[in-house]
């Protein structure tokens, strides 16, 4: 390997390389060999893994900024949802109050409604019983008064309350139709 230290002509390659143990300047240049190959290699070997390293750090920073940034607008959502679900249950509370009085409103006029509803069923049954009562009093009295006259009245005077009645008639009905007594017909005031 080395022969340039200490040459021995002894012609013998091999007791030149076991004579390498004991030859400074052998070691000195494996020693500069080494230290020439560690600077060639090493340093770019140390850069690489420095540059990755550093790539990881900023990596690093950057997803911490991230998740930072990301935990901020968590948090503003959440303080934002929880702002808007105590906006939502207040509206609802409003309109919930609202619902309830509009509710009532309804029900209270509801029952007004109903209330003049019956009275006004009641009025008009109370006017039927009272019509129903005056038609029966009145059929009563007219059987009484047809009975009465049927055995009091004579046939003349029966003729001249019939001819009262139709006249009475006549003025009630302006005179436009009249009955002829007697024929049972109705004929018209004019005579064609």
């Amino acid at each position: 390997m080395f022969f340039f230290a200490e040459v021995h002509h002894s012609g013998n390659i091999m007791d030149a390389v076991t004579n390498f143990q004991s030859n400074l300047v052998n070691w000195l240049v494996l020693a500069g060999l080494i230290v020439w190959g560690w600077n060639k290699i090493i340093p770019a070997v140390v850069e690489k893994r420095a540059k990755r390293i550093n790539e990881a750090i900023d990596a690093a920073e950057k997803a911490r900024a991230e998740a930072e940034e990301f935990l901020a607008t968590q948090k503003a959502r959440v303080e934002n949802a929880e702002a808007e679900a105590e906006k939502i249950i207040d509206e609802a509370k409003v309109v919930a109050e609202q619902m309830k009085k509009e509710m009532q409103s309804q029900t209270e006029k509801d029952i007004e409604n109903l209330k003049q509803k019956f009275d006004a069923a009641i009025a008009n049954e109370r006017q039927v019983v009272i019509t129903e009562t005056r038609k029966a009093a009145v059929r009563a009295a007219m059987q009484l008064s047809e009975s009465y006259l049927r055995s009091n009245i004579s046939d003349g005077e029966k003729k001249v309350l019939m001819n009262q009645f139709i006249e009475q008639l006549d003025q009630l009905g302006d005179g436009d139709k009249s009955m002829v007594p007697g024929q049972g017909r109705v004929s018209t005031g004019s005579t064609r």
